[in-house]
């Protein structure tokens, strides 16, 4: 899972201003599944993408990823406000 970038309200889902995360993976993933259902339980807004975003979303998703594995930006970010 990734942080997303920027979120967009969707009122059917809560999710207000929260920062959610990106679930990036096919939902027939048995893993993924795993991974879902513990963001479930831990109660950590989520989304799958690119099945829940739109097609700019996919594709912001997509290069960030695609950035991540190439190693120009961190696997996670940074937590700590200075």
């Amino acid at each position: 899972m990734i942080p997303a970038l920027r979120t967009t309200p969707d009122p059917r889902r809560g999710d207000g201003d929260e920062r959610s995360w990106s679930l990036w993976s096919s939902t027939l993933s048995p893993f993924a599944l795993k991974v879902d259902a513990m963001c479930d339980y831990a109660g950590l807004p989520h989304r799958w993408m690119p099945t829940e975003g739109t097609r700019q979303e996919g594709f912001r998703e997509m290069n960030r990823v695609r950035a991540i594995s190439a190693g120009r930006l961190p696997l996670t970010p940074s937590l700590i406000h200075i």
